[in-house]
């Protein structure tokens, strides 16, 4: 840690990309996590408009997530996939 006489401690800045990271493994977004690694490793994040960047991320979130099984979270997801009944 560098320090000096006229700031507090300079601390080493994350790598956004990795601050992104973590905070979607914290969230327990597993699908966007390997669907952002991979954009990582790959052109299509350079390719895409944000808007279909963040399209293609929520839906790798979307199929990651029904494969799991429930466990009390995700409730949102329990309440989609179900058929509406009516009363």
């Amino acid at each position: 840690m560098k320090t000096n006489e006229k700031t507090a401690p300079i601390l080493a800045e994350k790598d956004r990309n990795a601050v992104s990271l973590e905070l979607m493994n914290r969230m327990k977004l597993h699908g966007m996590v390997a669907a952002f690694t991979e954009s990582l490793s790959s052109t299509f994040a350079e390719a895409a408009t944000p808007d279909s960047f963040l399209s293609w991320l929520l839906s790798r979130e979307w199929t990651t997530a029904r494969k799991r099984p429930y466990k009390g979270s995700y409730a949102w997801l329990r309440s989609v996939t179900r058929p509406i009944r009516k009363r």
